[in-house]
């Protein structure tokens, strides 16, 4: 049952990661008609979706009996939270400030945000790596797994994202 949930995570996980791209790549060519502005407002969209999947995938894992099941549904439904959250914010905060951002400036900016989170991501997914290597706690390693499904797709959507800026 565990093994087949996160089968199936993982592959909604590439199949996001197909969509990110597809939509990135949505009416851009590699020449300057770039639109680092249209690129971050769909990458927040798929941010956005991608914690809301999280968090419908975590809320019935957490009325299981299962103590392993329950706790990585809470990191789904908390993961997604902050993603959606994060999202929103970004693409209100977008849209109040766009006037006053060159085009070389977004670039400048989404990509280092990237970077960023990017390195944060390495930090999440070995966070749950040592807990899952190094506690008895189920719920620990639990815990651990929820990191790494969450800190691999982070990983893998901000450096898909910090490519597509160089179109």
């Amino acid at each position: 049952m565990i093994r087949s949930a996160t089968k199936i995570k993982m592959t909604v996980i590439f199949l996001l990661f197909m969509v990110a791209i597809g939509f990135a790549q949505d009416g851009e060519t590699s020449d300057n008609s770039y639109d680092p502005f249209h690129h971050y407002s769909t990458a927040m969209k798929v941010l956005i979706g991608y914690g809301g999947l999280s968090m419908a995938a975590g809320a019935p894992m957490m009325f299981s009996d299962d103590p392993w099941m329950k706790r990585i549904g809470t990191q789904n439904l908390l993961w997604g939270a902050v993603d959606a959250g994060i999202g929103v914010y970004a693409l209100v905060a977008q849209e109040r400030n766009r006037d006053n951002v060159s085009r070389q400036e977004k670039i400048d900016s989404f990509r280092r945000t990237m970077v960023i989170n990017g390195l944060l991501d390495v930090a999440y997914i070995t966070t749950g790596i040592l807990l899952t290597r190094f506690t008895d706690n189920v719920r620990l390693k639990a815990t651990g797994v929820g990191f790494v499904i969450q800190g691999s797709f982070l990983l893998g959507f901000d450096w898909v994202n910090y490519g597509l800026t160089f179109r």
